[in-house]
């Protein structure tokens, strides 16, 4: 991309997914003076913890990327590419340009508040009330949309990206689940995406 079309879209990215977590976390506040259990408040403790989770659930992500990379390559015969995310690779090509940072920024930490808010904090508690607590139906529902919303947004990730996306949605459902503090899987949701910019950024350098 050229440095005009980078900007554009680091500012298009920044600014909807800011206008996002403005939107969410509002609604955060106000749902949580309604459901007070819900899990929907911010607290400092939510990082360590989150951290921990990010560790478990580290392997279990890992090894579904790798059979996800597996499956692919058996059934089609081609050979899977290093970056799956068009945005990663938008940042990993403009190293040296400071939109991409600011790119980098949006996909560490902002698209992650905002993912969680919206999977976690929203449908997963809703499915949660609409099949009156069955546990594992919520977040399983809201781990299939988190995975196919990567599929079929208008930069989609390959097939064989589905199966880490899918389970990392089902760890950090459980995270939250267990936990009850949206902080958690906010927190794993960072680390994992930081380490796929961090290893791509060095792997590719």
């Amino acid at each position: 991309a050229s440095g005009g079309d980078l900007r554009e879209r680091a500012l298009v990215q920044a600014g909807a997914v800011g206008a996002g977590i403005v939107v969410g976390m509002a609604l955060l506040f106000v749902m949580s003076r309604t459901a007070p259990k819900a899990g929907l408040k911010f607290k400092f403790s939510d990082v360590p913890i989150g951290l921990g989770a990010f560790l478990l659930a580290l392997p279990i992500v890992m090894l579904a990327s790798y059979g996800g990379v597996y499956l692919y390559q058996e059934l089609t015969g081609e050979t899977a590419g290093e970056i799956a995310h068009e945005t990663l690779q938008q940042i990993i090509s403009n190293r040296s340009n400071s939109w991409a940072w600011l790119l980098a920024g949006v996909a560490v930490i902002g698209s992650p508040v905002l993912e969680e808010i919206l999977y976690r904090g929203f449908l997963q508690s809703a499915l949660l009330r609409f099949t009156n607590g069955q546990t594992w139906i919520s977040i399983l529902g809201s781990s299939a949309a988190f995975a196919l919303v990567h599929r079929l947004s208008e930069e989609p990730v390959p097939w064989f990206a589905l199966l880490p996306i899918f389970t990392l949605g089902l760890c950090m459902g459980v995270a939250y689940e267990r936990t009850k503090r949206i902080g958690v899987p906010i927190t794993m949701h960072v680390c994992f995406n930081a380490m796929n910019v961090a290893l791509a950024w060095t792997t590719t350098a």
